[in-house]
């Protein structure tokens, strides 16, 4: 049976991952924007966190998206986290 992340899970992904801190959270959803970073890293940094824990996580819980910031040509990655509530 799968689950979604834990909001405590979820920024610990954000922060250990990319050492960033997500843009919001609120119940049921935790979002961040990530500079510089590709889909393809995102996905690949997700796939390994996710392979840290010992819990079998939903990967539909967690979307990655291409971005770009305004005035910039460094791409980004938003990842949206929908959280188990």
């Amino acid at each position: 049976m799968t689950r979604r992340l834990h909001q405590v899970e979820a920024l610990t992904l954000i922060a250990d991952a990319w050492n960033s801190d997500p843009d919001s959270y609120t119940e049921g959803l935790v979002e961040a924007t990530v500079v510089p970073l590709s889909v393809e890293q995102a996905r690949a940094d997700v796939d390994s966190y996710l392979a840290r824990i010992d819990d079998q996580i939903d990967p539909d819980s967690i979307e990655i998206i291409a971005d770009r910031l305004e005035d910039s040509d460094l791409c980004a990655t938003r990842i949206i986290i929908h959280l188990e509530v």
